[in-house]
């Protein structure tokens, strides 16, 4: 079976600088771009490579709100979409609605814990650094033990 690419649209939730090289890339192959961002006069929608812009704010609005902007978006279109999330809050969005949005898109299936705790930037730095502390002292530790004779 052969999947005509050209035909599965990509929609780009908070479109912004890196997915401008997301959208030449696929445009250039023919791919059907929607650009999702609340900024209309962002110059990053200018690009020839964006089907279509749509003005919403997803950091703003509702998640209820937004989950139906983006089922009626995923009903205009003859079949399932790729969903790309390019922010932190865009994707916690997605991994938290997961279950509603996969009816009309295509995206990474990824528990909301996981993203949540990876997006937690402060939480990750003090993990390591306990582990790193914790790493130190067993070593330090044993040194001294070694050192001692014990």
């Amino acid at each position: 079976m052969r999947i005509d690419v050209n035909s599965i649209p990509v929609v780009i939730l908070k479109f912004n600088s890196g997915s401008l090289g997301i959208a030449r890339s696929l445009g250039r192959l023919g791919v059907p771009v929607y650009a999702v961002h609340p900024d209309a006069n962002d110059h990053t929608l200018a690009s020839k490579y964006c089907r279509k812009t749509l003005i919403w704010d997803i950091d703003k609005q509702l998640a209820a709100d937004s989950l139906k902007f983006l089922e009626d978006l995923g009903c205009q279109f003859n079949r399932t979409a790729i969903l790309i999330s390019t922010t932190d809050a865009t994707t916690i969005f997605v991994s938290h609605n997961a279950e509603k949005l996969k009816k009309h898109y295509i995206f990474p299936n990824q528990s909301s814990v996981l993203v949540t705790s990876l997006i937690d930037k402060k939480k990750i730095a003090l993990h390591f650094a306990l582990n790193f502390i914790y790493t130190c002292v067993s070593l330090l530790s044993a040194n001294l033990k070694k050192q001692l004779k014990l």
